[in-house]
């Protein structure tokens, strides 16, 4: 079944798209998790329904994180001692 939107603010478009991305999935899988959120009335079918993040996509986030805070792998290791002591 096809059903098609028109007019949609390109605000509204741009977030979903944004949205869908985050949580690693097409924007058509997106729209359609939403949809079925939107009309599910028990919170654990929302929750089964759910795709979980390929962990390519997590481990692509957490790398791009880091690397916004943390130019070296021995800066890391820096850090990481300097957060264990504080912790002795």
């Amino acid at each position: 079944m096809k059903i098609i939107l028109d007019n949609l603010e390109p605000n509204l478009v741009e977030n979903l798209r944004y949205q869908a991305e985050q949580h690693g999935r097409t924007l058509e899988s997106e729209l359609k998790l939403i949809l079925t959120q939107a009309v599910t009335k028990s919170p654990q079918e929302n929750f089964q329904e759910q795709t979980l993040i390929p962990l390519e996509v997590l481990a692509a986030r957490l790398n791009f994180s880091m690397t916004r805070f943390i130019s070296s792998e021995t800066e890391l290791i820096t850090q990481c001692h300097c957060v264990s002591a504080a912790w002795r």
